[in-house]
């Protein structure tokens, strides 16, 4: 993953894309505390806005890697006796057979964003663990550019 901070991003591609810096500094940032994002993926807003999302998708694949799940995948019984080696490889399997609406543009820092269906993508376990909180340039690119267009229309 090619993702830094959002300031990084921006920093080093202002000289290459001058455009696009201009209008980036216009998305709106915010700093949105864990507690109000754990209740926001509990609301019925996000499970709305996330189902309807997939029902448009026309296959449940990894946007970043091109994972598609284990049909037949079952979740391992529970068992506390395991060594954290053992519970280290099913939580890793167990990653690799699912796919989540992951927000392109982190929740935290981009609330306004957090219904936008153009913020949303598919992305294994994995890929999401591996994205966590951070921002890629495309990302904000596309969603200056997406911003530009509906404040001119």
């Amino acid at each position: 993953w090619c993702c830094r901070t959002y300031q990084d991003i921006l920093m080093n591609k202002a000289k290459e894309y001058p455009q696009i810096w201009d209008d980036a500094l216009k998305l709106q940032r915010t700093n949105i505390p864990l507690q109000q994002r754990k209740a926001f993926y509990k609301s019925d807003e996000w499970k709305t806005a996330r189902d309807k999302f997939l029902a448009e998708q026309p296959e449940m694949k990894c946007q970043k890697c091109g994972r598609t799940p284990d049909p037949n995948f079952k979740k391992a019984p529970i068992k506390l006796d395991r060594s954290e080696h053992d519970k280290e490889l099913l939580r890793k399997h167990f990653n690799r057979n699912r796919i989540l609406v992951d927000h392109k543009l982190p929740l935290r820092h981009w609330w306004g964003h957090r219904l936008d269906p153009f913020n949303f993508q598919l992305l294994c376990g994995c890929c999401n663990e591996k994205k966590g909180n951070l921002t890629s340039w495309e990302h904000i690119k596309e969603a200056t550019i997406r911003l530009k267009k509906k404040n001119e229309t």
